[in-house]
């Protein structure tokens, strides 16, 4: 049975981007310690006034601000509630170009990229630039602590909280020599604390030769300061592990006694409670009520705000025409809507084997290049069982089976098996409420940015960051 599946590109053209005659100037990283506050560096051209400019400040998404200053004033209800009294920009600076941000009672939740946005109010004219804040804990001073007997030697257990991000830990005696399990320089194990995203230490080693130093480092991999931790052991500690044992497991064994008869009194007493508190109160009915209705109003206001930045991507639509000289001969062009349908046959004679062209990858590029700008195009998929969409390079391999990744110079998304992943290097699934049907593409070449949306919802999919070091062509396909 011939199975044909039919993709269709939809072709924009509404005007070009205006040129960005702003320029914006960010440090790459900055280092924030928990608690304290952190100036996210940002400079324009100087000589703007603070009622001509909009400065956006954004982590993850552009309608969701960190911070907003628009129109000479700021916009706490635009803003991210979690930012909320936390953040300040400097109006009174605009004129000599700083718009830098500055955030206090930093949090681990803090931690990631944030992008500077600012833009002319009188011509539209805007640019971005990014800053990394990097959270940093150091936490408390190390204690080893001389816990059993195990497997001919004692454990040693070392402890300390309070760390982010992850800090390396190192064993080592007192002649600096690296101890097993972790190995000296390893991640250790550790736990995250609850509630705070804060990493706890709990690395433990086996020793059984008496009479020497161990010692537990603990290095925080941004601030690169070390806690030490040092315990002595002698002879004599080593003779006593046998009688801790013993009284370690009588104690053991009085404790699960009590615990199970605490158990079985308490047994009754435990359901009769539960019972009651599955039976709700009206009041907890109107809280749930309550609760749905501003859900809702939320859901609404969030939609409404995609869609007017979805626009404004809109406005960089171009033109894209299928070049079928790449294409795989297993494919047919389309007019009616213009595309690609799959065949389960060649066509006779076999179109010439030339470089340009896909020969085991169903997929085909795009007649023209794109080397600099903002490009918007859209893609209906339909229903289509399987396809892939996005960009390829010079370096993308068109013979054989291609590696589909973002290493091997494709940028693309793939549908398969009922589940959309972008095709990184491992591929990372992305989640979507509903199955998109007709998917936009928006390029910004010169800013590395390759932007994935569900057209009809306006709705997020997924961003590649990369800096292009050539052109790059529309590509289609039934991946």
């Amino acid at each position: 049975m011939e199975v044909k599946w039919t993709l269709t590109v939809w072709l924009l053209l509404i005007r070009a981007a205006h040129l960005k005659n702003i320029e914006v100037r960010t440090e790459p990283e900055v280092i924030a310690g928990l608690g304290q506050s952190a100036i996210l560096p940002c400079t324009v051209d100087s000589g703007h006034q603070a009622s001509s400019l909009q400065v956006r400040w954004f982590k993850t998404v552009y309608n969701v601000p960190v911070h907003l200053f628009k129109d000479g004033v700021n916009k706490p209800e635009e803003q991210d509630r979690a930012y909320l009294d936390r953040t300040r920009v400097f109006p009174l600076e605009f004129s000599s170009g700083n718009v830098s941000l500055q955030i206090s009672g930093i949090t681990v939740r803090d931690n990631g990229v944030y992008t500077c946005y600012v833009q002319s109010s009188g011509d539209e004219q805007f640019a971005d630039g990014e800053v990394s804040l990097k959270v940093a804990a150091l936490g408390e001073h190390p204690l080893i602590q001389m816990e059993e007997y195990h497997s001919g030697g004692i454990r040693l257990r070392c402890r300390s909280t309070g760390w982010y991000p992850n800090p390396l830990v190192a064993w080592t005696d007192g002649k600096g020599r690296g101890l097993g399990n972790p190995p000296a320089g390893s991640e250790g194990n550790k736990t995250v604390a609850p509630g705070q995203n804060l990493v706890d230490v709990n690395s433990e080693i086996t020793v059984s030769d008496p009479g020497d130093r161990f010692i537990c480092r603990i290095t925080h991999p941004l601030l690169k300061q070390t806690r030490v931790a040092v315990l002595q052991l002698t002879g004599d500690a080593f003779r006593t592990v046998s009688v801790l044992l013993v009284a370690f497991c009588l104690l053991l064994c009085l404790t699960l006694g009590l615990s199970v008869l605490l158990i079985h009194c308490c047994r009754t007493q435990y359901f009769t409670i539960k019972e009651l508190r599955l039976r709700p109160s009206v009041k907890v009915y109107q809280k749930f009520k309550d609760d749905l209705r501003l859900q809702r109003e939320l859901l609404v206001r969030e939609r409404k705000l995609m869609k007017t930045a979805y626009h404004r991507i809109r406005m960089d639509a171009v033109t894209v025409t299928l070049d079928s000289g790449t294409m795989n001969p297993y494919l047919r062009l389309t007019e009616k809507p213009p595309g690609i349908r799959g065949e389960s046959s060649p066509p006779d004679p076999v179109p010439s084997n030339a470089a340009a062209r896909f020969d085991t990858l169903p997929a085909i590029l795009g007649s023209e290049p794109m080397v600099s700008g903002r490009h918007y195009w859209e893609v209906e998929v339909g229903d289509a069982g399987h396809w892939i969409l996005g960009v390829a390079g010079d370096a993308a391999r068109r013979k054989g089976e291609p590696r589909l990744s973002d290493e091997e110079g494709f940028w693309l998304i793939r549908w398969r098996e009922g589940a959309c992943e972008a095709l990184t290097s491992p591929p990372q699934p992305i989640t979507s409420l509903e199955r998109p049907h007709t998917v936009g593409v928006h390029l910004l070449f010169d800013e590395g940015r390759l932007s994935f949306y569900d057209a009809p919802s306006a709705s997020h999919l997924y961003t590649f960051r990369v800096r292009f070091a050539a052109g790059v062509w529309p590509c289609l396909g039934l991946g």
